[in-house]
Parts: C-alpha cells; sequence; structure tokens
C-alpha cells in the first residue's frame, strides 16, 4: 500500500512539474511576444520630423568618452540619431535641408538596428527601415532622366553611394559598434521591401533647398 502511494505521489508531483513547466513556457513565449511587439512598434513609430531637419532641436555636443563607452551612445533630444552623428550631418550640410533629411533617416535606421534588433522580426524592420532610408539618399544627387549620359547616372549613383558611407562611417565607428551590427545579422532570414511606403519620411522636393 505505501509503495502504491509512493507512486502515486511521484506521479502527481510529476504532473505538477510537467504543467508548472508549460506554464512557465507559456509565459516567457508571451513575454518575448510582446517584447517583440513594443520594439516593432517604436521602430515603425520612429520617423524623421521637420524640426529634426530644420535643427530646431539640436543637442549640444556630448562627452566623446562618455559617448563611445556604450552601442547607444548619447542622444539626449530622443530623436534615435546619436548626437554626435546628428551634429556632423549638420556641420557638413548646413545649407542643403534635403541632404539633411535623408542623411538624418539613413542614421536614425542605423542606430535603431544597434538598439533594437534581437531576434528576426526585429532584425527584418530595421533593414525595411534602412533601405527606405538608402532609396532616400538616392535622391539627393544631381536630377536625372532618360537623356542623361552613362557618365551623369554614374556620378549621381557615386555621390549616393558615398553619403551612405559617410553615414555608415559616422554611426558604426567604433569595435562595440561593429560587433553589435554583425551580431544582429545572425537574426537574418527571408524578408521584402514592401512597395506601398514612400522612401522619405519628408518629402524632400517639399524642402526648400
Amino acid at each position: 500500500m505505501k509503495k502504491i502511494f509512493t507512486i502515486v505521489l511521484w506521479v502527481i508531483i510529476g504532473c505538477i512539474i510537467v504543467f508548472t513547466g508549460f506554464a512557465l513556457l507559456g509565459f516567457w513565449r508571451q513575454q518575448d511576444l510582446k517584447k517583440t511587439a513594443d520594439a516593432v512598434e517604436r521602430i515603425n513609430s520612429r520617423k524623421i520630423t521637420l524640426d529634426d531637419v530644420m535643427g530646431k532641436n539640436l543637442p549640444s555636443p556630448p562627452d566623446q568618452t562618455v559617448n563611445d563607452s556604450t552601442v547607444a551612445g548619447i542622444d539626449a533630444n530622443n530623436n534615435a540619431i546619436r548626437d554626435d552623428v546628428e551634429l556632423e550631418i549638420f556641420k557638413r550640410y548646413p545649407n542643403s535641408a534635403r541632404i539633411r533629411a535623408a542623411m538624418l533617416q539613413y542614421a536614425q535606421a542605423l542606430q535603431l538596428e544597434l538598439t533594437e534588433v534581437f531576434n528576426s522580426e526585429t532584425l527584418v524592420k530595421v533593414l525595411q527601415k534602412r533601405s527606405y532610408a538608402r532609396s532616400c539618399i538616392d535622391q539627393t544627387g544631381p536630377e536625372i532622366n532618360l537623356k542623361s549620359s552613362h557618365e551623369e547616372i554614374l556620378n549621381d549613383m557615386n555621390i549616393g553611394d558615398n553619403r551612405k558611407k559617410e553615414i555608415d562611417n559616422l554611426v558604426i565607428n567604433i569595435h562595440i559598434r561593429e560587433k553589435k551590427q554583425s551580431d544582429g545579422l545572425n537574426y537574418m532570414t527571408t524578408y521584402s521591401i514592401p512597395s506601398d511606403q514612400l522612401d522619405c519620411d519628408i518629402k524632400l522636393l517639399s524642402l526648400p533647398n
């Protein structure tokens, strides 16, 4: 009788352990889904504003030692662009709001890649955002059309590529940021770029120059 009681007791304990395990697994899964949904919402909601482009909320220069002590760096004005990068864009392009708009958008996408990617879904959202920003930068070169020469088209492409490289070098500027970007790419999966969204957060032709 005692042996039967012991067996029943262990069966009950085993059932409790299994039930608890499934309950915890479900809880962790729900937490992970919520964390992903929150991150995707943050990524999707981040857009360059006209105030960003016109420099109405420019931050003060950050302490570079502190700024480079973390992957995220310092973003005092909370626009998802690292302060040193934002200031450098304004320094290099004080007379072109259109170029600033496109480059700020790309810088923001790269910053989100460093701060919001932790699984395949968040990586895809950031890469989509980055693709739109890169296409927006391509629109900042000289105007080309069907009558443009091969040299003019190549020149336009080179200008766009160089501007992207400028931002790549400004944002991914130290080892810990290079590693964070590289680690994020481990979540790579198949994805597509939706065509129903405008490339630029702000229509470039609406800006004065």
